[in-house]
């Protein structure tokens, strides 16, 4: 009887080993796929992101320009309403 579970033996860790080795392939496999998803979703999280930082550098710059504009077209309207948000912004301060 023992010869015969010790003739299986050989066969059950053959089998084992195959399993391990398979088991290893599908990991390294796993890991490199893992790893082309994480470097695209990095790259179109990027892209996203530059165009988010273009689209607020246009806004930005396109706001500028209308503030310059209407600063140039009312000049004495604009130093008015600087002058009065200091005096409020002096009273707050001044009033801690």
């Amino acid at each position: 009887m023992s010869s015969a579970s010790s003739s299986k033996t050989p066969v059950i860790d053959r089998s084992v080993q195959e399993d391990l080795g398979q088991l290893r392939e599908d990991l390294a496999q796993l890991k490199a796929d893992m790893q082309t998803m994480a470097t695209e979703a990095y790259g179109m999280a990027r892209e996203r992101m530059t165009e988010a930082v273009d689209d607020v550098k246009r806004r930005g710059t396109e706001a500028a320009e209308a503030f310059e504009g209407h600063v140039q077209d009312n000049p004495w309207r604009s130093v008015g309403i600087a002058f009065g948000v200091g005096m409020l912004i002096g009273l707050v301060v001044r009033g801690r």
